[in-house]
Protein backbone atom coordinates (compact mmCIF):
# COMPACT_ATOMS: atom_id res chain seq x y z
CA UNK A 1 0.00 0.00 0.00
CA UNK A 2 1.12 3.04 -0.86
CA UNK A 3 0.67 5.87 1.89
CA UNK A 4 1.64 8.65 0.14
CA UNK A 5 -1.45 7.90 -2.16
CA UNK A 6 -4.82 9.80 -1.64
CA UNK A 7 -6.14 6.40 -1.44
CA UNK A 8 -3.44 5.34 0.90
CA UNK A 9 -3.61 8.32 3.08
CA UNK A 10 -7.63 8.28 3.40
CA UNK A 11 -7.35 4.30 4.13
CA UNK A 12 -4.72 4.71 6.86
CA UNK A 13 -6.95 7.40 8.26
CA UNK A 14 -10.09 5.52 8.10
CA UNK A 15 -8.60 2.60 9.88
CA UNK A 16 -6.95 4.80 12.59
CA UNK A 17 -9.94 6.24 13.32
CA UNK A 18 -12.39 3.27 13.44
CA UNK A 19 -10.41 1.45 15.67
CA UNK A 20 -10.38 4.19 18.26
CA UNK A 21 -14.26 4.62 17.79
CA UNK A 22 -14.28 1.37 20.24
CA UNK A 23 -12.43 2.87 23.03
CA UNK A 24 -13.98 6.71 22.47
CA UNK A 25 -17.00 4.90 23.03
CA UNK A 26 -15.66 3.00 25.93
CA UNK A 27 -14.42 5.69 27.54
CA UNK A 28 -17.64 7.95 27.43
CA UNK A 29 -19.18 5.39 29.16
CA UNK A 30 -16.94 4.97 31.78
CA UNK A 31 -17.19 8.81 32.23
CA UNK A 32 -20.84 8.45 32.51
CA UNK A 33 -21.01 5.58 34.73
CA UNK A 34 -18.36 7.80 37.11
CA UNK A 35 -20.74 10.95 37.31
CA UNK A 36 -23.74 8.76 38.36
CA UNK A 37 -21.70 7.20 40.65
CA UNK A 38 -20.13 9.80 42.07
CA UNK A 39 -22.37 12.29 41.92
CA UNK A 40 -24.75 9.96 44.21
CA UNK A 41 -24.50 9.63 47.71
CA UNK A 42 -26.54 7.70 50.50
CA UNK A 43 -28.44 11.06 51.80
CA UNK A 44 -31.79 11.71 50.10
CA UNK A 45 -30.54 15.75 50.17
CA UNK A 46 -27.41 15.34 48.07
CA UNK A 47 -28.45 12.94 45.91
CA UNK A 48 -27.55 13.95 41.96
CA UNK A 49 -27.40 10.60 40.55
CA UNK A 50 -30.78 11.72 38.88
CA UNK A 51 -29.20 15.83 38.22
CA UNK A 52 -26.14 13.94 36.43
CA UNK A 53 -28.13 11.75 34.15
CA UNK A 54 -30.05 14.47 33.08
CA UNK A 55 -27.23 16.73 32.78
CA UNK A 56 -26.00 13.39 30.26
CA UNK A 57 -29.44 13.49 28.50
CA UNK A 58 -28.95 17.16 27.70
CA UNK A 59 -25.40 16.28 26.29
CA UNK A 60 -26.60 14.26 23.84
CA UNK A 61 -29.53 15.63 23.15
CA UNK A 62 -27.48 18.66 22.15
CA UNK A 63 -24.92 16.80 20.16
CA UNK A 64 -27.75 15.25 18.12
CA UNK A 65 -29.04 18.51 17.44
CA UNK A 66 -26.13 20.23 16.68
CA UNK A 67 -25.06 17.03 14.29
CA UNK A 68 -29.07 17.50 12.49
CA UNK A 69 -29.02 21.08 12.00
CA UNK A 70 -25.44 20.67 10.42
CA UNK A 71 -26.10 17.94 8.23
CA UNK A 72 -29.81 20.09 7.18
CA UNK A 73 -27.64 23.14 6.26
CA UNK A 74 -25.58 20.59 4.24
CA UNK A 75 -22.55 20.53 5.98
CA UNK A 76 -20.02 16.80 5.36
CA UNK A 77 -19.31 14.77 8.36
CA UNK A 78 -15.27 13.39 8.69
CA UNK A 79 -14.20 10.24 10.92
CA UNK A 80 -12.85 13.04 13.28
CA UNK A 81 -16.13 14.19 13.93
CA UNK A 82 -16.65 11.03 15.81
CA UNK A 83 -14.62 11.94 18.65
CA UNK A 84 -16.58 14.96 19.75
CA UNK A 85 -18.92 13.27 22.00
CA UNK A 86 -16.37 12.35 24.25
CA UNK A 87 -15.12 16.32 24.01
CA UNK A 88 -18.76 17.23 24.91
CA UNK A 89 -19.41 14.76 27.72
CA UNK A 90 -16.22 15.44 29.48
CA UNK A 91 -17.03 19.28 29.20
CA UNK A 92 -20.84 18.77 30.43
CA UNK A 93 -19.35 16.31 33.34
CA UNK A 94 -17.43 18.68 35.00
CA UNK A 95 -19.26 21.21 34.70
CA UNK A 96 -22.22 19.30 36.58
CA UNK A 97 -19.28 18.72 39.18
CA UNK A 98 -19.26 22.51 39.43
CA UNK A 99 -22.88 23.54 39.50
CA UNK A 100 -23.56 20.96 41.85
CA UNK A 101 -20.65 22.12 44.28
CA UNK A 102 -21.79 25.26 43.73
CA UNK A 103 -25.13 24.57 45.11
CA UNK A 104 -24.01 22.50 48.13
Amino acid sequence: MWTFSAGGLQESFSTDLMGDLVGVQMATSLVATYAIIMMGTCSPIHFRSAAAGISLLCIGLSFAGSNGAAFYMGGKSAGIHNLLPFLLIGIGVDDCFVISSCID
